[in-house]
């Protein structure tokens, strides 16, 4: 655990007093006049200020000062400025060492963290949704950029916007949480905005740690709390060992919830509605990442018979055109038997997995 060291704010500069230090530090950075605390991460202290542009900014301030967390911190600060145009974070406006504490002045990103966000604001199942995409969307840039987050869990996500302006809901007698919440809500989209902070936590990256192994651990800890017991029923993810993979699943799991809402949505609504090609997206996603419970996803998407009777025909044609081992002749056609799907899912779920365990 880290020992968080004494301070004071005062007169637009920070006081901070650690146990191992002769002399307090008095931090004082010029163009910024320091107005109070924020909170504290895992290796430093944050605190609220303005800079001379009369921007509100947020100034990180780290207790640890040897040459190499000083240079781990820049590295930390030079990674989150990479990522400013390919993921939600939070921008780097400077980086700097006062008296041999590092610093850096990033921007001040109002809201509460996802932690928060899902113990106090109560949300239903739609924003659970809707949080999992935000969070993997902005997870994809930093991976594509070729970089880890590093310890992406729900306290280092700052969520805001009008479902956080309106402050937590309150617990209401005789009521779940999707009765207070979703009725309200907009399906085809967020009620709320996310930026992730702490990318590639300074300190951690020092443990020599498999950080592709951390990464994926924390990512299937946050879908778990994200998404419950639901998408155990769902999907089994408990074999993806790497965080791309375990993404696309629980990606395609959210998918096909969203469009299962959908579907509802619009018959509770009597509107005219293609449910032939929401439901051909959904065989697509089922057969992307073949790990699904075919009988739960029937429970769960309306489909007529015949809607039924199309979508196991593309199930089965999808699962069938990935298989190495394809049977001599044409795709199967026998589709009224779901048990003789799934025997032909089944068959490229091994060879799924086999495929994505063998990714280097």
């Amino acid at each position: 655990m880290a020992k968080y060291p004494m301070f004071e704010v005062a007169d637009g500069a920070v006081t901070i007093w650690r146990a191992s230090d002769q002399e307090p530090c008095r931090l004082v950075l010029p163009n910024v006049t320091i107005k109070g605390y924020i909170g504290k991460g895992a290796h430093g202290l944050v605190f609220d200020a303005v800079d001379n542009l009369n921007r509100t900014v947020a100034v990180k301030v780290w207790f640890r000062y040897n040459v190499e967390c000083i240079e781990r911190a820049r590295e930390e600060m030079t990674k989150t400025a990479r990522l400013e145009e390919r993921a939600n974070v939070a921008r780097v406006y400077q980086f700097g060492v006062h008296a041999g504490v590092p610093f850096a002045i990033i921007e001040r990103v109002d809201g509460v963290t996802a932690k928060d966000w899902l113990r106090r604001w109560r949300p239903g199942p739609i924003d659970r949704l809707w949080m999992w995409k935000s969070y993997s969307t902005s997870l994809r840039g930093v991976h594509g950029a070729g970089m880890l987050h590093g310890d992406p869990h729900l306290g280092n996500i700052i969520v805001g916007g009008a479902a956080i302006a309106s402050g937590p809901n309150q617990a209401v007698e005789g009521l779940t949480p999707t009765d207070v919440n979703d009725e309200r809500r907009p399906i085809h989209g967020p009620s709320f905005s996310i930026r992730l902070t702490d990318v590639g936590s300074s300190l951690l990256w020092a443990k020599g740690e498999d950080f592709r192994v951390r990464e994926r651990a924390i990512m299937y800890e946050t879908a778990h709390k994200l998404l419950g017991d639901p998408l155990e029923r769902a999907v089994d993810i408990s074999w993806a060992k790497d965080h791309e993979v375990l993404a696309r699943i629980v990606d395609n799991y959210v998918d096909v919830v969203l469009k299962a809402e959908d579907i509802l949505f619009q018959q509770r609504e009597w509107r005219e509605h293609d449910f032939l090609n929401e439901v051909t997206d959904v065989a697509t996603l089922v057969v992307a990442t073949p790990v699904f419970d075919l009988r739960w996803v029937r429970s769960t998407v309306w489909m007529s018979h015949l809607l039924h009777t199309l979508f196991l025909a593309e199930v089965l044609r999808g699962s069938w055109n990935n298989l190495d081992d394809q049977r001599a002749g044409n795709v199967p056609t026998h589709v009224d038997d779901l048990q003789s799907v799934i025997t032909e899912y089944e068959r490229w779920r091994k060879e799924f997995v086999v495929r994505a365990r063998a990714k280097p």
